[in-house]
């Protein structure tokens, strides 16, 4: 239990973001890019690191995020790296990146976008119900005024990624073990 009380302390916003029902949309998906950044600091991405000069997010679907995700991460690189942000409409679309948010307007082609990550070391991020269990390796799932998520262990070993034990203990794990 200590272990538990101590990974929580590193990253509050993970476990306990509370929000006031006076609260907008934006201010969710605000709170959910602190999420995502503070998340790829327990993943450790294969052949000792990211190839490239920039970190490569990505996020396809109808954005949730509006213009927060350019302006968090302008000030806030990812492994030290820079980040780029790319907008993808269309699973053919989808190149390489390092981290791949699959927003809820992708329900539909869900299938067909993991079918083109499946084992890259491609770290795949949503915020939908039942994402997880079809394959997203993380999934925010907010309940009530907290934001925990979901962990699905089988696409994150076929990809090569790692992720922190600790990290993985704050987690509802979906997949085998």
């Amino acid at each position: 239990m200590a272990s538990k009380m101590h990974w929580a302390a590193l990253f509050p916003p993970l476990m306990v973001t509370s929000f006031c029902p006076a609260q907008s949309q934006v201010s969710e998906y605000q709170a959910k890019i602190v999420l995502i950044e503070k998340l790829t600091r327990f993943v450790e991405w294969p052949n000792g690191g990211l190839p490239g000069k920039a970190f490569r997010l990505a996020v396809i679907g109808r954005t949730p995020f509006g213009d927060a995700l350019e302006d968090y991460f302008a000030s806030h690189p990812i492994k030290n790296l820079p980040v780029s942000v790319e907008y993808y409409t269309d699973p053919g679309d989808i190149r390489s990146c390092d981290l791949l948010f699959v927003a809820h307007s992708e329900t539909g082609t869900l299938d067909a976008i993991l079918s083109r990550v499946k084992a890259r070391p491609i770290l795949t991020i949503a915020d939908t119900p039942g994402f997880t269990r079809r394959g997203v390796m993380v999934n925010i799932i907010r309940e009530g005024a907290r934001m925990t998520f979901e962990v699905n262990l089988d696409p994150v070993r076929e990809s090569n990624l790692r992720m922190h034990p600790g990290f993985l203990q704050l987690a509802r794990i979906i997949g085998h073990n």
